[in-house]
């Protein structure tokens, strides 16, 4: 079960003279050695298909890439699909209107929380040849389609692989400056699906493109969908995993400039596999170099690295609940959002960390985003500060990241720890998981292994349990019902 890739982006098609137009089958050929062992090959195209967006491009455009899959097809008899989003070349500005120049001053400068679908089709109008193009190109009637998501399912055996194409040049100038593209992220939370194996997001601009107002959470959003972030537009390619403490570990592929807009000579790509039986993947970039195309180990991972598995919570944090993690704890105002949570200001704090040796407190420091380690919460932590310090805040982001990462959290308060005893305490964890996740996951919180589980608790010292052995039971008790422990 075996997936290929051919990672194409900035063509730049301009001319019929354009020097790419000529190279199709030396691509194909590329790809030929990786067939016999293949299921199904996609042509991945990340962007700036033409020039500037114009009709006559993108019949230049589609005949050079049936084209590759011509010559490919006469190798193997193995389903080719094309998967293609647009970049900022693929917007024709001669069409641009005044109404699409204001909405984007305005969604640059101020809020742009009511983002609805006229804003949406004013913004892509200039984009009409480009979806015509790839209609025509993909014949995909199944695609789940809008003008700014368009996700795709493909059954490779007994596996799906889903791709997830964003058009982020919606807001796209003639004059692209980084951080100032939007993204209305927020009608898209339910693209957070379990329904594949193996999920694919392509757009064209890398995440650093994105306005400040956003990047954050548009940055966490994309990371913890896709098990491989697929991007073009600033022409050096190359191919990792970012290991992120808010969004655990994702991949990414960065495409190389297809066809150089000064130098037309300068011509790569990528050819990325993907190993859907064993999860994992590798990927070759492949340079122009005088007569044909050859592998570069610079921007290659030759061998096979596993996919960073995603994790989908099915315990769903109530409305009520995500409000409380959510407040900063005073009003703040940005020109580009409306609603600023403790997660757009937070910064996780330095902890020193004690000796336990009778109370020896020695100078050494680490960061609170060390804790989210799992490793390091299995052991239990306890962790002091004064009033106001800000022990509760780094709680809530303990939370809500641990969530976001698979675990299911629990918060409980010190004052609620009235009684020690083991039918008390399971009534106390039962009142809580109705209030954080709803009456109907109760059941399943009790099912879950200890492993799954984190408990948080916070102002211990609150409690009305004072004497030392109670309030030891207290913990062991606690202990032995979640595999992970933070104690405030």
């Amino acid at each position: 079960m075996t997936a290929i890739l051919l990672h194409l982006s900035d063509i730049h098609i301009k001319t019929p003279n354009d020097p790419i137009l000529k190279k199709g089958e030396s691509i194909a050929a590329c790809l030929f050695s990786s067939l016999p062992s293949a299921s199904h090959l996609f042509i991945v195209v990340s962007g700036d298909v033409a020039f500037s967006g114009e009709e006559e491009q993108y019949v230049l455009a589609s005949n050079f890439l049936k084209g590759i899959q011509t010559a490919i097809q006469n190798e193997t008899s193995i389903p080719i699909s094309f998967v293609v989003v647009p970049g900022n070349h693929d917007c024709d500005f001669n069409q641009d209107s005044g109404a699409r120049k204001m909405l984007i001053k305005s969604i640059e400068s101020s809020d742009a929380s009511e983002i609805d679908s006229s804003i949406i089709d004013t913004c892509t109008a200039i984009q009409k040849p480009f979806f015509k193009f790839r209609e025509e190109l993909e014949c995909n009637k199944e695609a789940d389609d809008d003008l700014l998501w368009r996700s795709s399912r493909f059954k490779i055996d007994d596996k799906i692989l889903g791709f997830e194409c964003l058009n982020v040049s919606w807001v796209s100038k003639l004059s692209e400056e980084p951080g100032r593209l939007y993204f209305p992220i927020d009608r898209y939370s339910e693209k957070k699906t379990n329904d594949v194996d193996v999920r694919i997001l392509v757009l064209h601009h890398p995440l650093n493109w994105f306005n400040q107002s956003i990047y954050r959470t548009f940055r966490t959003f994309v990371r913890q969908l896709a098990d491989i972030v697929i991007s073009g537009h600033e022409h050096q390619g190359n191919v990792g995993i970012i290991n992120d403490a808010e969004t655990d570990k994702s991949a990414f592929v960065e495409g190389c400039v297809l066809q150089g807009e000064k130098n037309l000579s300068d011509s790569s790509f990528n050819v990325v596999v993907i190993d859907l039986s064993q999860g994992q993947f590798a990927s070759t970039r492949y340079n122009w170099d005088k007569s044909l195309y050859v592998a570069t180990e610079e921007g290659s991972w030759s061998d096979y690295y596993n996919l960073p598995a995603k994790r989908i919570n099915p315990f769903a944090i109530s409305e009520s609940f995500q409000e409380i993690l959510d407040d900063p704890g005073a009003f703040f105002k940005h020109p580009g959002r409306s609603n600023i949570t403790l997660t757009d200001i937070f910064i996780y704090p330095d902890l020193q960390k004690v000796n336990g040796n009778g109370g020896n407190r020695q100078k050494n420091f680490i960061n609170s985003s060390r804790l989210l380690s799992p490793d390091i919460t299995s052991d239990g932590l306890l962790i002091e500060g004064e009033e106001k310090a800000g022990c509760t805040s780094l709680l809530y982001q303990l939370y809500q990241q641990y969530h976001d990462r698979g675990f299911v959290p629990l918060l409980l308060k010190g004052k609620d720890l009235k009684k020690t005893n083991d039918a008390e305490i399971d009534a106390l964890i039962k009142r809580a998981v109705k209030i954080q996740y709803g009456k109907t996951h109760i059941t399943i919180f009790e099912q879950l292994t200890s492993s799954q589980k984190l408990l948080l608790l916070d102002d211990f010292d609150d409690g009305p349990t004072k004497a030392a052995d109670a309030r030891a039971g207290l913990l062991c008790a606690l202990r032995k019902r979640f595999g992970h422990l933070v104690l405030f």
